[in-house]
């Protein structure tokens, strides 16, 4: 009678074990079916536009289903998103800044603290009239989600920079009126398009716009904007 008992109770913790064992089993194949969100996707609630993956929940009537970036106070609609695989090999790209907006331009250079520091009177090198008419951007890309941008205003070749600076004088942003001052930025990389948009993440308003080509390409002919206005467009060569 007792041998009966012991194997009863085997008996019923035997299914006892093997029902956990079948439940947990349920459990990891549940979570292990959770595949990430492929690359190149935007997270829930969002929808990848001209400024990268950006929040639907501000826009609505003709807009809904639009991403709204908030440095324009705009919303903005979808795009095709492209793999994030597809940013490219790593390099240096350069090219003069064309067809300048040099209103928007002395806009980015005082919001960098380069000039027009003062409340009252702006003269010189202080002045960012003196750097706007040219400039010259650099696209370092080092295999990542980053990228890092230079732009010198006040010349179209910075291989004149030196010979400038001495010319004006020196001065602490590289002269007067015929100096330079350089912007360095590290910008964020979006999939737009069958190209890149380059998006400071931090607020300063800059992005940078290929919607054609990426850093695979030799060429990259850029839309350089600034508190969503056009400040200049590129060609820039590896």
């Amino acid at each position: 009678m007792k041998t009966q008992k012991t194997l009863y109770a085997l008996f019923c913790m035997g299914i006892f074990m093997a029902t956990l064992a079948n439940f947990t089993a349920c459990g990891n194949n549940t979570a292990g079916s959770t595949a990430a969100a492929p690359a190149g996707t935007c997270a829930a609630g969002q929808v990848n536009t001209q400024y990268g993956c950006l929040a639907t929940t501000s826009c609505g009537g003709a807009q809904t289903g639009y991403g709204y970036y908030p440095t324009t106070n705009s919303c903005y609609p979808p795009v095709a998103t492209t793999s994030l695989a597809g940013y490219g090999q790593v390099g240096q790209w350069t090219g003069a800044l064309t067809s300048i907006n040099q209103s928007v331009f002395a806009q980015l250079l005082q919001a960098a603290g380069a000039c027009n520091q003062y409340n009252i009177v702006n003269w010189g090198g202080s002045n960012c009239k003196a750097y706007t008419p040219a400039g010259y951007i650099m696209l370092v890309y080092s295999g990542a989600s980053t990228v890092t941008v230079q732009i010198m205003a006040g010349t179209s070749n910075p291989a004149y920079i030196g010979l400038m600076n001495v010319a004006a004088g020196g001065g602490a942003y590289g002269g007067y009126g015929n100096g330079t001052i350089t912007i360095s930025r590290t910008l964020t990389i979006n999939p737009v398009g069958n190209g890149v948009h380059m998006i400071d993440t931090y607020g300063s308003g800059l992005s940078i716009t290929d919607t054609n080509e990426s850093f695979n390409s030799i060429n990259m002919n850029l839309v350089v904007q600034y508190a969503g206005q056009t400040l200049a467009n590129a060609l820039a060569l590896k």
